[in-house]
């Protein structure tokens, strides 16, 4: 049985179809570590989608995290500097 880990800080959301009932969901959780943050995506999506849609999802997850490291810092630092 797997170990949860709980996070501090996750924010979730689904796609709904017409019904309300959920077609997917994603959860992005994250926490502290020393010299930063880790965080972690989950993706579920319905396996009716076209191949090409998870691998869009993929590439766009690896653009969007490639781009964090060139402003993070600097707003973690901005923050710090007013704590």
């Amino acid at each position: 049985m797997p170990i949860p880990i709980t996070h501090k800080h996750a924010v979730a959301a689904s796609i709904l179809d017409e019904s309300g009932s959920p077609l997917g969901w994603l959860v992005h959780e994250c926490e502290a570590m020393p010299g930063g943050t880790r965080m972690r995506s989950t993706f579920k999506i319905p396996a009716a989608l076209p191949r090409d849609f998870a691998e869009h999802l993929r590439k766009h997850c690896q653009e969007e995290m490639g781009n964090l490291p060139k402003f993070l810092p600097e707003l973690y630092s901005k923050r710090e500097k007013r704590s």
